[in-house]
């Protein structure tokens, strides 16, 4: 239904995180900073794109307005407070972004329920602003233990089955160990 045009959101709280010196992995440090901080503080935009990219999503301006904002604030000198402000309001404008695209798929769609999965689904703050934003007659499962967060294999052994079904004689043999990029299936 839709998929990210450049940075995915994970990467950016990761690129985010990095610029704000909190560590890695960036969704962590950032909702952990973003506690302390506002979530209006900063203005940051919300890319929500045209009527044909609707559900596609873009975090790069995003990610290069905060990074404007870092070196407007002196971010080498920076104080705690406009670190945690910065990184509410980053946290925010994705969580907005994922949430409104979610129920607005979710509607458009009929679906009687919604899969939170990868990395940003242990975001506690995109799980409660989808719990508020779905209607009641759509149900909303994500893992309840965030080891099970994480992009990982089982992800991907679901895109590999789903493309293998959509190109059943262009994907090789795995056991041929041969890999082709989503891009060379286009």
């Amino acid at each position: 239904i839709g998929e990210t045009l450049d940075d995915a959101a994970g990467e950016a709280f990761d690129k985010v995180a990095r610029m704000l010196n909190l560590g890695f992995p960036g969704g962590p440090a950032i909702s952990k900073s973003a506690e302390k901080g506002n979530p209006t503080a900063y203005k940051f935009p919300r890319s929500y794109l045209d009527k044909n990219n609707k559900y596609n999503f873009s975090f790069s301006g995003l990610k290069t307005a905060v990074k404007i904002e870092i070196a407007k604030s002196s971010i080498k000198n920076h104080s705690s407070k406009i670190t945690h402000d910065i990184a509410s309001s980053f946290q925010q404008a994705v969580i907005d972004v994922l949430s409104d695209k979610l129920i607005n798929a979710a509607k458009e769609f009929n679906v009687k329920e919604v899969y939170l999965a990868g990395g940003v689904s242990a975001n506690n703050l995109l799980r409660s602003e989808v719990t508020k934003k779905l209607s009641a007659d759509i149900k909303l499962s994500y893992p309840k233990n965030l080891i099970y967060c994480t992009d990982n294999a089982a992800m991907i052994a679901g895109a590999g089955y789903f493309l293998s079904q959509k190109y059943p004689n262009r994907i090789g043999s795995w056991k041929e160990g041969e890999v082709r990029s989503q891009l060379e299936l286009n």
